[in-house]
């Protein structure tokens, strides 16, 4: 992806206009919000992040918060069917494939960590919750832990206090720890499904079960999916499109067996000098009465916008004087000397725009009615 293989790009981008049409389902593109999307492979995996703005711009015109992920037994259906779409198309690995779990979690920062490390060629720091998990994993490979009763009392023979046994987890810590301090462990080896090593690692007709099972799962989620995006999208048609924009409908097999869409991931990686060029509007020219323009805007950029960012020095506080003091004519000015403001522009001829204003100020006063002249 890094390198640009349009293959790889294209596949990406297709998943992102699948996920992208089912969190915004019913919605025409231009009332959608624009979206960020960046990408990572610093932990040797494919990631995609996406920050979405929660707002619409409902059919009337007016903007409207939205949530492209509400929560929901049929929304968590939808993504899920969105999924098994993608990963059926590509080959790419199923997140729910029963076979594939881990007998352990870590935190996904941990997790994280440990991946960019190892990416890095650096060593892995062992954490006390890895070495814990890695001691109980090897424990019940070598059959000596055959349940999560037979787990329990190993924790508590080797110094544990346990706190709280629940329906998919264990939690340890200190007698006296407060519920921030503790540690919970999780994955199927603390689960209450653990009874026996077959039913937490399936071998044979199990495995075959199993098996047959999640692909029986797969074709009805995909059976599925143009029901929910509908649902998804009646709702958004009549709460968002006030029953005016047309009724759309998913088709899967253009999705899941037809071209790829046109790429629109750009061809380019952000954290690399990129030689182009973009131009901008000039702003409008604005002269003072010296014939000296008040600011050059430039017309354009080299690099994209990645240049440093120049950093305009502000005037101090002889620039914030009270406008009812004496303005001095234009033209007799002292120039700045060493140790003074500089001005932006180092003009030294023409006045401060801080004195501009001033004299404005001024001459419109002097030149208001009388009941209006009055200062305050």
């Amino acid at each position: 992806f890094n390198e640009g293989d349009p293959e790889v790009r294209a596949r990406v981008n297709h998943a992102l206009m699948l996920w992208l049409d089912a969190a915004f389902a019913g919605i025409p593109q231009p009332n959608r919000p624009p979206v960020l999307v960046t990408t990572h492979t610093h932990t040797g995996r494919m990631e995609v992040n996406l920050l979405i703005p929660r707002w619409v711009l409902r059919a009337d015109g007016k903007i409207r918060a939205y949530n492209p992920d509400p929560p929901g037994a049929a929304h968590r259906a939808l993504r899920e069917g969105i999924e098994d779409l993608l990963n059926h198309r590509f080959g790419w690995a199923d997140p729910r494939d029963p076979l594939r779990r881990h007998l352990v979690h870590l935190p996904d920062w941990e997790l994280k960590d440990r991946a960019a490390a190892s990416q890095r060629g650096e060593d892995i720091d062992m954490t006390p919750r890895a070495a814990l998990l890695s001691r109980i994993r090897q424990a019940v490979i070598a059959k000596e832990l055959q349940n999560r009763d037979q787990v329990v009392s190993w924790l508590r023979a080797n110094g544990q206090a346990i706190h709280r046994v629940g329906k998919s987890h264990i939690t340890l810590g200190d007698e006296e720890a407060t519920p921030s301090e503790r540690m919970r462990l999780t994955g199927p080896i603390f689960s209450e499904d653990f009874t026996s090593l077959p039913a937490l690692i399936p071998q044979g007709a199990a495995k075959e079960k199993v098996i047959q099972k999640r692909l029986k799962q797969i074709k009805s989620s995909l059976l599925r999916l143009p029901e929910l995006w509908q649902q998804r999208t009646e709702f958004n048609r009549s709460r968002y499109g006030l029953f005016r924009w047309p009724r759309l409908t998913l088709n899967v097999g253009r999705w899941l067996t037809g071209p790829l869409n046109t790429l629109q991931i750009p061809p380019f990686r952000l954290d690399r000098p990129i030689p182009v060029e973009r131009t901008y509007h000039a702003a409008p020219a604005v002269t003072l009465s010296d014939g000296a323009p008040i600011v050059g805007t430039p017309d354009r950029i080299g690099f994209g916008d990645f240049a440093a960012a120049g950093r305009i020095s502000k005037s101090s506080g002889t620039d914030r004087g009270n406008l009812a003091d004496p303005i001095p004519p234009i033209g007799s000015l002292e120039p700045a000397s060493a140790g003074a403001d500089t001005l932006v522009n180092g003009n030294p001829d023409r006045p401060r725009r801080i004195d501009l204003i001033r004299q404005h100020l001024w001459q419109s006063e002097e030149s208001a009615e009388p009941e209006c002249a009055t200062r305050q």
